[in-house]
């Protein structure tokens, strides 16, 4: 055997290029129906996530000897029990505390603005002029029209009424979806063909797993950064901490970049109060960012999504620019979905010829071992820590190169007429 031999690419049939060829063009009319009808998959993805993150509370209820039904009924009470006493407590503080947040951040603005016009960098001075002289929030005309008081709170009432509606509808299909979930999943892959069957359960399975595990250990994360920087910020002494506690912890559900984005606020209002409120915020920011990555994320996540670092950006910047905020939270859980859909039908395209190799007695199931031993090796190189796949490259070759002849043998031994 060669030293040099290139490894062996998996040699993909035309029903494999078909396969990947659908795959590639249903996920591209999924992202169109998704962008056409947005709100509604929204909800229902939402819902489903939802309900597949609690179903572990539900299940802890029924070991506690109580009915699937009443177990969820009893998770989704306490639930919004939990939710209306936070809103009860919050809710008036928060608000008084937004309200004059949101009167005073134009005069934020001017000042910020007026110190880059002042500030010797020729760079900061540019940035400066190029910004409006005053910031509107709230912008009560439209087209030149000015909008009456009644008007405006028509209008508000109609945003209040789909809002509940909306939460309303989350709400009870995330019930459905804990109750039935399973129950669902096992409906659909009854459409499918007997032999497709237990592969589209075990690929749901999997989807919830992950999704849920995610779900769970990002809302410990939000819970965890925002009692932190509430903390940080009584200490530091800033106005509205309630306020910016509670946006850096909803931020925190958005991977990569809410940490940034919520200490943004805190460090906008430090800086009206003085270089020392500045210095405390990033310093208190850089603390729970450590204490985020070395003590909380390796305990609640531990890997739950293992959606690669570029793709997850990415997927949050495209979905956060066509959806907003809502689609850069559900970013991560979408792309996980994809990249599991990607796994089982693209890059393990020799899954589908497990009952050919068994079929063909002991030969065909060594061949299938190898070939398994070869998805193996592949994956783990592509998911692998980045220091540990380099230094064990060498070896990990190695392998694929032996387990690449091996595989030649196997096929030609099986199929004598073919000549690699």
């Amino acid at each position: 055997m060669s030293q040099e031999a290139l490894p062996v690419l998996p040699q993909w049939k035309t029903r494999h290029v078909v396969t990947a060829t659908i795959l590639v063009f249903a996920i591209g009319w999924g992202f169109w129906s998704l962008y056409q009808l947005w709100q509604v998959v929204l909800i229902l993805f939402t819902a489903i996530v939802i309900g597949t993150a609690v179903r572990p509370l539900a299940q802890w209820f029924q070991k506690q000897g109580l009915p699937p039904l009443y177990s969820a009924i009893l998770l989704y009470i306490l639930l919004l029990i939990g939710l209306i006493i936070s809103v009860l407590m919050i809710i008036p503080v928060l608000f008084e505390q937004a309200t004059a947040l949101l009167n005073i951040i134009p005069v934020y603005y001017e000042g910020l603005r007026n110190f880059l016009l002042q500030s010797p960098n020729l760079i900061l001075q540019q940035i400066s002029w190029r910004l409006p002289p005053q910031l509107t929030l709230l912008n009560i005309q439209r087209t030149g029209v000015e909008v009456g008081p009644v008007s405006y709170s028509l209008d508000m009432f109609g945003l209040i009424i789909k809002g509940v509606f909306i939460t309303i509808a989350t709400f009870m299909l995330s019930l459905y979806w804990t109750l039935d979930g399973q129950r669902a999943i096992q409906s659909l892959s009854m459409l499918l063909p007997l032999r497709w069957r237990e592969q589209a359960r075990e690929l749901a399975r999997e989807m919830e797993s992950r999704v849920g595990a995610f779900v769970r250990g990002q809302a410990l994360l939000c819970v965890a950064i925002g009692l932190l920087s509430l903390v940080a910020y009584l200490l530091i002494g800033l106005p509205y901490v309630l306020v910016l506690a509670l946006f850096a912890g909803v931020m925190e559900a958005i991977p990569y970049l809410g940490p940034v984005l919520g200490a943004l606020p805190a460090i906008i209002v430090a800086i009206t109060l003085g270089p020392d409120q500045v210095i405390w915020v990033v310093v208190a920011t850089l603390i729970i960012q450590q204490l985020e990555n070395t003590l909380l994320m390796p305990r609640i996540m531990q890997e739950s999504v293992g959606v690669n670092s570029i793709v997850a950006l990415l997927a949050i910047i495209t979905l956060g620019s066509l959806l907003g905020v809502i689609g850069a939270l559900l970013a991560i859980p979408m792309t996980a979905i994809v990249q599991i859909l990607i796994d089982h039908f693209v890059l393990s395209v020799e899954h589908l010829d497990e009952e050919e190799s068994v079929g063909r007695g002991r030969l065909g199931r060594l061949h299938y071992q190898v070939r398994d031993l070869l998805q193996d090796v592949r994956k783990q190189a592509r998911k692998g820590d980045v220091d540990f796949v380099e230094a064990s490259r060498p070896m990990a070759e190695e392998v694929e190169a032996i387990a690449a002849d091996l595989e030649s043998i196997l096929v030609q031994g099986a199929n004598p007429e073919v000549r690699l």
